[in-house]
């Protein structure tokens, strides 16, 4: 019983070793995760309101504008109508919305516009050019047929002349 009991002790030991260390291990844990935790979700709100901060959004949108990227434009613009709806950024950027949006149109109108000029453009070069190639196609035709015409009649003449050549 003594040595049984000696044994008892020492795996009661061991145990209580274990339960102890596993017991600090995720006390450790726990707060090390806790901390991290913490820690991330203020470097995520950090990090959104850098980039998602009503003055930076409302920059961006601003040299987008200047740029003449329209479309990068407006799509900052409503990034920030949803991100920072009531910022003084976002009552300035309802005013630069109307004039990305005016100029949108103006630029389409402009495409359209050199579209139809184009096409205009188009109609007449067209006439020209078909004028000057079938002119062209026309003087090339008849010197064919003058160079074979006259390489025909010569042809015939020379036998002619060969004829009474040879009588004569």
């Amino acid at each position: 019983m003594i040595k049984n009991e000696k044994l008892r002790i020492w795996v009661n030991r061991i145990f209580a070793f274990l339960v102890g260390g596993l017991l600090i291990f995720l006390i450790m844990n726990f707060a090390v995760v806790s901390s991290v935790k913490n820690q991330n979700e203020e470097l995520t709100k950090e990090l959104e309101e850098s980039q998602y901060g009503a003055k930076r959004l409302s920059d961006n949108a601003k040299a987008y504008f200047e740029d003449k990227e329209y479309v990068k434009a407006i799509e900052t613009l409503d990034t920030l109508f949803e991100k920072q709806p009531g910022s003084n950024e976002a009552a300035e950027g309802k005013k630069m919305y109307t004039e990305v949006q005016d100029m949108i149109k103006k630029e389409q109108e402009k495409q359209e516009e050199m579209e139809r000029k184009w096409e205009a453009a188009v109609a007449a070069i067209q006439e020209k050019w078909q004028e000057d190639k079938a002119s062209q196609l026309m003087e090339q035709l008849e010197k064919e047929m003058n160079d074979t015409l006259l390489d025909k009649e010569w042809e015939k003449a020379k036998e002619q002349i060969r004829e009474k050549w040879e009588e004569g």
